[in-house]
């Protein structure tokens, strides 16, 4: 949009990060003059996120406060997993979206869904349940929720290892 959420980190972190928005409208490149860079894309396209991440490299934070659909939450998360730096995270907005009519939720393939399956995952990390490690497990160390938001904490080094669990 107006870029509002783009200047209200910019004046929380001081201008000390690189704040990197994405959108899906091209006119959002006008936002460049004030420090920001703008990436346009579709958050729900991995083909985008490929790119991106090409282009851009790790990050330390991810926010996504874009598209509210089921395939864009996803989506981002599933795509930038393996592109967070460790002591990372990955910030969900709007995930009451798994709740509306709107959004084709309530539904099996909900974002929050998602996010249990997730935290079904890297309870599993122990080798005598599943010795077959994924990107989740082996990235994910905790899930939290609160009022519309999840977080995933990303940390390898903090993630149990198969090895050393017995």
């Amino acid at each position: 949009g107006d870029g509002g959420s783009l200047f209200m980190w910019k004046s929380f972190f001081k201008n000390k990060i690189e704040i990197i928005g994405i959108d899906l409208n091209p006119e959002a490149k006008k936002l460049e003059k004030f420090g920001f860079k703008i990436a346009i894309g579709d958050q729900a396209d991995p083909n985008f996120w490929k790119s991106f991440y090409k282009k851009y490299g790790k990050i330390d934070v991810l926010l996504d406060d874009g598209g509210h659909k089921n395939i864009q939450q996803i989506n981002t998360v599933h795509n930038s997993l393996n592109h967070i730096n460790n002591e990372g995270l990955i910030v969900v907005e709007d995930t009451h979206s798994s709740y509306l009519k709107e959004f084709k939720n309530p539904s099996k393939f909900s974002f929050i869904n998602y996010a249990n399956k997730v935290i079904e995952l890297i309870n599993r990390r122990s080798s005598m349940i599943n010795k077959n490690l994924n990107d989740y497990s082996k990235k994910i160390y905790s899930v939290s929720f609160f009022e519309s938001i999840t977080v995933f904490a990303i940390n390898e080094s903090k993630c149990f290892k198969s090895s050393l669990v017995r």
